[in-house]
């Protein structure tokens, strides 16, 4: 654990707050950073480091301020992620260090053996690479060369989907079929809600990622113009969108009219139920007001963030997830 004096002094020479690369404004001060960027939930914690790299720390947020100001939150977390997994096999060997050597990283690589042993490498990489280019003390200077000289190919891309994995791949045509069987009769039951049985839909008919659904508005809903075949639309948020805010670009899908209808509906009834915010209200409110505060935008104000939506769709969906025939057990809702 870090204690309070030598955090402070790793403190000393930070600024107050820093403009993430979202716009959203944050402190940087201490040791816990934890704030809403968007439609994510971000928390950084430093003290709970081990011990042996604690002279390493001061300059390690040094660079995770470049790259939340530069990257997106999620990959300065990510980058946090992986210094921790190098500092927990530093750590056993019971020496401290204020710099990182070579054979650091060799250790690091050798325990991580043939789990994702390339992916773990290339995050790690990243990291060092910034960390020595931006000039701040605490990577050795062969680091770098020893990580050049390593040949990587890198992760296979949409593996999941090409193989249809059926825990990390899609769903079957058979397998979404019967799920949304048993979504259509928990609704008419009242076993779920609407909200839950709208979203579940969505994903169905639009097939995007879960933080687009995250940062949908009220008005992204409306109903489609005399042009249109069909009588609503979705404006979708980008996803993935390098330098751009989620909503600074949209996709526009059609709404088929028996599922359009019922979720602009809803949607009206949301802008009611939130007259501050009326159209911009979420179309998928947060459950919960514990994150409200560490808000940075006013962009996303009430919106979920990705984990607590996969969370409720998870809960909500497991006791009526039918059978997979691929598994022999429930559908993998995540």
């Amino acid at each position: 654990m870090i204690s309070v004096d030598k955090a402070w002094q790793a403190d000393s020479d930070l600024p107050e707050a820093i403009i993430l690369r979202s716009g959203g404004k944050i402190s940087v001060q201490g040791d816990h950073w934890k704030f809403q960027d968007g439609v994510r939930t971000v928390y950084m914690n430093f003290s709970t480091l081990p011990a042996e790299v604690l002279p390493l720390v001061g300059s390690l947020k040094k660079v995770l301020i470049n790259f939340l100001q530069i990257n997106s939150s999620e990959y300065a977390e990510n980058m946090l992620y992986y210094f921790r997994r190098l500092a927990n096999v530093v750590a056993k060997k019971k020496q401290t260090i204020d710099c990182i050597e070579v054979v650091h990283v060799v250790n690091y690589v050798g325990e991580a053996g043939t789990d994702d042993r390339l992916g773990l490498e290339a995050q790690l990489s990243s990291l060092l690479k910034r960390w020595f280019e931006l000039g701040i003390d605490g990577v050795a200077d062969d680091v770098p060369l020893f990580l050049k000289s390593r040949r990587k190919k890198g992760n296979v891309k949409g593996e999941a989907v090409i193989t249809l994995d059926p825990v990390k791949g899609p769903l079957s045509d058979i397998e979404l079929q019967d799920l949304m069987g048993a979504v259509n009769k928990a609704y008419a039951q009242r076993k779920i809600e609407e909200k839950l049985f709208l979203l579940t839909w969505l994903i169905a008919v639009t097939g995007q990622r879960v933080g687009q659904y995250c940062a949908l508005k009220v008005k992204d809903v409306r109903k489609a113009g005399n042009e249109s075949p069909n009588g609503y639309e979705i404006d979708l948020p980008r996803s993935k969108q390098r330098g751009l805010d989620t909503r600074e670009s949209f996709i526009t899908r059609p709404l088929p009219d028996e599922f359009g209808k019922p979720l602009w509906t809803y949607a009206q009834r949301v802008a009611l139920a939130f007259p501050d915010l009326g159209v911009d209200a979420p179309l998928f409110p947060q459950r919960s007001k514990s994150t409200e505060s560490m808000q940075t935008s006013d962009t996303y104000k009430m919106h979920s963030d990705g984990l607590e939506m996969q969370r409720y769709l998870v809960k909500g969906l497991k006791g009526i997830a039918p059978i997979s025939l691929r598994t022999g057990k429930p559908i993998h809702i995540a």
